[in-house]
């Protein structure tokens, strides 16, 4: 869990579920794991971005997710363009929200694995 009530652990949150919400909405067809793999990678780039570094948290999520050693490193080599999709559309969202269907894949109520 990232350590709530700090930049690194809301940024990175919010980043995450962002990330969920654009990419893994009701018609994806990828593992859990996958879609873990490919939030939380996401989250980390936006958080580069953003200059919060959440790489203490970010690496051993995606590890613990994706395998880690070689598998993690196809995994990523494989969704890559996934991620940086992802990347883009969460640092857009802020100036797409609201613009209709096609401004973001789904909308956070819809993600399927959200916490309850």
């Amino acid at each position: 869990m990232r350590p709530a009530g700090t930049q690194e652990g809301d940024d990175g949150s919010l980043d995450h579920e962002l990330a969920h919400a654009l990419l893994h909405g009701p018609d994806y067809q990828g593992s859990r794991a996958l879609a873990e793999l490919e939030a939380e990678s996401v989250a980390y780039l936006v958080c580069q971005e953003l200059g919060v570094d959440s790489s203490e948290y970010s690496f051993g999520y995606v590890a613990t997710w994706a395998g880690g050693g070689a598998e993690a490193a196809r995994l990523i080599s494989a969704t890559g363009g996934r991620i940086l999709k992802g990347r883009n559309a969460v640092l857009d969202w802020p100036s797409t929200a609201g613009r209709g269907a096609d401004a973001r894949a789904s909308t956070p109520e819809s993600h399927q694995w959200r916490r309850r």
